[in-house]
C-alpha cells in the first residue's frame, strides 16, 4: 500500500469511528497490507484458511498471544478450519473476553475454546497413539510365542 493511501485510509478508519462508521478491509497480507493503527484497533478479523505460519503467527501475536501458546491456537485453527472450503476463524474483540467464531456463528470465550479444543485433539493422538502401542505389543507377543513354542519344540 502507497505511503499516502496508506495514511488516508489510517485517518479515516481511526477519526470515523468515533461516529459510528465502519471499515470493512479484505486483505491478503496481514502485516503487509493493513497499517499497524488499524490492527490494533480492529475489532473483528477473519482468518481464512491457509497455510502461511508466518501470517499465523503474525495474527496470534496481536490478537490471541495473552490467551494462548502459539502452538495451541495453531492446533486450534486447523483443526476448526478442516479444509472445508470459505470456513474462517472470525476472532470477535468487540467485548471481553475475546470471543471466537467460526464463519459468524459464536462457538465461545477463546481461552476457553482453545484449551478444550487442544485438549481433544491430544486426547485423539494419545488414542491413536495408544491403538499403535498396542499393536505393536500384539505383534511382540505373537512373536514372542512363536520363538517360545519353537523353543519348547
Amino acid at each position: 500500500m502507497k505511503n499516502a493511501t496508506a495514511n488516508e485510509l489510517m485517518n479515516y478508519a481511526i477519526n470515523l469511528r468515533h461516529i459510528g462508521f465502519t471499515f470493512f478491509l479484505g486483505m491478503q497480507s496481514w502485516t503487509g497490507g493493513v497499517p499497524k493503527n488499524i490492527r490494533i484497533n480492529a475489532k473483528l478479523i477473519a482468518v481464512h484458511q491457509t497455510s502461511d505460519i508466518k501470517l499465523l503467527k503474525s495474527v496470534y501475536e496481536e490478537c490471541l498471544a495473552s490467551v494462548c501458546s502459539f502452538n495451541d491456537f495453531k492446533e486450534f485453527f486447523f483443526k476448526a478450519i478442516d479444509g472445508i472450503k470459505h470456513r474462517f476463524l472470525l476472532i470477535d474483540r468487540v467485548k471481553y473476553p475475546i470471543q471466537l467464531r467460526l464463519n459468524w456463528n459464536i462457538i465461545g470465550d477463546a481461552k476457553e475454546m482453545i484449551n478444550s479444543w487442544v485438549t481433544e485433539i491430544h486426547k485423539e493422538k494419545d488414542k491413536e497413539k495408544n491403538k499403535i502401542v498396542n499393536k505393536k505389543r500384539k505383534r511382540d507377543n505373537n512373536i514372542n510365542n512363536i520363538y517360545n513354542f519353537k523353543k519348547q519344540k
